[in-house]
């Protein structure tokens, strides 16, 4: 992906685990075969799917809002499994208060991808993890600009679609995308989680590209996608926790909203000093509109007593 790639490292107590000093890190092999065949029956069982096209979704705890990219009020209570994965998540490890609890099941067909995008940071907390389930996929991260970022919070975007337009949209976004600077791949493989924190989380954007093949390069070969589950695990922010005070001002919504908010109020005190100008002026308008009626009228008079006076024997004597 180019020589702005972060280097990954190797954590010396367990091989398994890759860190990026911005955050990011992945788990591989973080549940077993046997616990994978049991995630995909119990997703499989569940009657609720939602979606539109062929790629399907389930929530649990909180919902997610594909229109505010935040939480909705709609609950679904949270299986077995997914209490399992919890406890076992690293947030315990590093004494952080970030438990999940709004979960998005997702299943993407083979050549579907989602756009970039940067998960709300006031509604949800730090922590952002997604458990790759069935096949293996690269995700591309790519450092996120403030235009960029104010266009992803137009509510026109999602990131649920038919299978067809996702891989149209996404090959529309990858001209705009390809001309970062600071972008990478990582491959998810199946069974492995990944973890976004820090910069990573909140300062990149990520995406998986519309497609139907990719270069494996640990395989070296060009590889099929087939189809993919994933699970997105977050915690949500309430009440006096809403909000961000993060490091990245300029694709942070918190910001991005407080900065809307001012200019509307900018443009709200611009708007009604325009109308108190043309208040001003329309009155002036009318001010000089009567003066000079007066003064027709006036002269209108005194052109009557004229005439008035010419026709009138005698009156004019003595002037």
């Amino acid at each position: 992906m180019g020589s702005t790639t972060p280097i990954s490292t190797t954590d010396p107590s367990n091989p398994q685990i890759q860190h990026w000093e911005n955050g990011l890190a992945l788990y591989s092999n973080f549940i077993t075969p046997t616990e994978e065949a049991e995630i995909i029956s119990s997703i499989l069982s569940d009657d609720r799917w939602s979606g539109i096209g062929k790629r399907q979704t389930l929530h649990y705890g909180a919902h997610f809002d594909y229109t505010t990219f935040g939480a909705s009020e709609m609950w679904t209570p949270v299986p077995r499994y997914l209490e399992d994965l919890v406890d076992r998540l690293p947030w315990r490890k590093e004494g952080k208060e970030e438990r999940p609890d709004q979960f998005t099941v997702q299943y993407y067909p083979p050549g579907t991808g989602i756009p970039p995008h940067v998960d709300t940071h006031s509604v949800f907390g730090e922590y952002l993890y997604s458990l790759s389930i069935g096949s293996s996929v690269p995700m591309v991260f790519k450092k996120c600009g403030e235009n960029e970022a104010r266009k992803m919070r137009k509510p026109k975007r999602s990131l649920l679609g038919d299978s067809r337009d996702e891989v149209n949209r996404t090959r529309v976004t990858i001209k705009a995308e390809d001309d970062g600077e600071e972008k990478w791949e990582v491959w998810l493989r199946e069974r492995s989680l990944l973890l976004m924190r820090g910069e990573a989380r909140f300062g990149f954007t990520h995406m998986i590209r519309g497609r139907k093949f990719d270069f494996d390069e640990r395989k070296g070969e060009r590889v099929r996608r087939v189809g993919r589950w994933s699970i997105t695990m977050r915690r949500v922010r309430r009440g006096g926790e809403v909000g961000c005070t993060c490091g990245f001002p300029g694709v942070c919504d918190a910001r991005i909203r407080e900065e809307v908010e001012r200019e509307e109020v900018e443009r709200e005190e611009v708007e009604r000093e325009e109308v108190e100008r043309e208040e001003v002026e329309r009155e002036e308008v009318e001010r000089e509109e009567r003066e000079r009626e007066k003064e027709e009228r006036e002269k209108e008079n005194g052109r009557e007593v004229r005439i008035e006076a010419e026709h009138t024997p005698g009156i004019l004597t003595n002037q």
